[in-house]
């Protein structure tokens, strides 16, 4: 009987271990020929009683034949639930830019990684 507490109480741990409270943004699917076009690590820090604002765009205008995006990972680097949010403002996959917006949640910053592959 101890012994049966004891696994109960190990997968109690292992379930709240697990419990991951990303905010992630997931745009697309990965396709078989896609290449990493750019790897951007965007921040910012906690402002007392305020919330930030941030757009990054991605584009290319120096190139003729530009890549069209097929997938867009933004990788909430905060684990419990308190980092930012990300939103598509315009473009993803399917063109050949886009545009996000990064907002922190009050008295917080926010911390993520964006991987944004295409063709």
């Amino acid at each position: 009987m101890k012994s049966f507490f004891v696994l109960i109480f190990l997968a109690l741990i292992a379930f709240v271990a697990a419990k991951d409270d990303r905010h992630n943004l997931i745009l697309g699917e990965r396709q078989e020929y896609d290449r990493l076009l750019k790897t951007k690590v965007v921040s910012s820090k906690a402002v007392v009683l305020c919330t930030k604002t941030e757009d990054y765009t991605y584009k290319h205008e120096d190139i003729e034949d530009p890549a069209t995006i097929t997938f867009v990972g933004v990788i909430d680097q905060y684990t419990n639930g308190k980092g930012g949010y990300a939103t598509l403002k315009r473009g993803g996959p399917d063109y050949t830019f886009i545009t996000l917006r990064f907002t922190s949640q009050r008295n917080r910053g926010y911390h993520f990684v964006i991987d944004i592959y295409g063709q």
